[in-house]
């Protein structure tokens, strides 16, 4: 899938790409089953964002999360065999070459320059095309350096909000999360990851976030004007973290 302006930006399919050429013998090529879209990389392309390609750039290929089952193996690769499922860091493209990251000839530099998992059955694939974007809200947890039965809070019930509530709630924090959308706060009551679920619709905020009350604070709303109420939420010597 390529990124194209011809008077407006869309995506489009496209099906006359050049034969990949063969394999190195350190290299394994897959093919795509599922890629993950997102609204901060492929949308904000759509729309010419604040880091979308430029229209004298395009066409161009988007994308970081490709799930893809092996169907080639180079003669030195010994830690994945045609049939395997993985997870890299590519594009929309029907097929992917990669040079898998653990070979143990390789020093550190030289190897996959993203992820690349290989998934274990029990993983489902579709789950795993947004293995990038959930890396992000693991980047944040760890940031912010959440420690066991600190108070943790998460502004938006978005996609990334809900997996760094997880992802919090796993590293032993209590977790509140907030939005404007019930809907988005039943999904993350329902799952049971959280301590609190909060409505900010309105006065919310005002009423159910005390002052001086969270260790850590991690913003993936965007609202403007919101670092006030942010910085009042946080304890002292307490963190807050934003995604842009």
């Amino acid at each position: 899938m390529q990124l194209q302006a011809d008077g407006k930006r869309e995506k489009v399919l496209v099906d006359d790409w050049v034969d990949p050429p063969p394999i190195g013998e350190d290299h394994v090529r897959t093919e795509t089953l599922f890629s993950g879209l997102t609204n901060g990389t492929e949308r904000n392309g759509l729309i010419g964002g604040n880091y979308a390609p430029s229209d004298q750039s395009l066409p161009a290929g988007s994308g970081y999360q490709n799930v893809g089952r092996v169907i080639q193996v180079g003669s030195e690769v010994d830690d994945l065999e045609v049939g395997d499922i993985v997870y890299s860091s590519q594009g929309h493209y029907e097929y992917c070459t990669l040079r898998p990251h653990k070979l143990k000839n390789l020093m550190p530099h030289e190897r996959h320059d993203g992820l690349l998992i290989k998934l274990d059955s029990r993983v489902d694939p579709i789950h795993a095309a947004l293995f990038g974007v959930a890396s992000v809200a693991m980047r944040c947890c760890r940031n912010a350096d959440l420690r066991m039965g600190e108070c943790f809070l998460v502004i938006g019930a978005g996609m990334v909000g809900q997996m760094a509530a997880q992802i919090g709630n796993a590293m032993g924090a209590r977790v509140t999360i907030c939005d404007i959308d019930q809907n988005r706060l039943d999904i993350a009551e329902s799952v049971g990851f959280v301590e609190a679920v909060v409505n900010v619709g309105g006065d919310g905020w005002e009423r159910q976030i005390e002052d001086a009350s969270y260790d850590a604070a991690l913003d993936v709303a965007g609202v403007m004007g919101m670092e006030d109420k942010l910085i009042r939420a946080i304890k002292h010597g307490g963190s807050i973290l934003f995604i842009a």
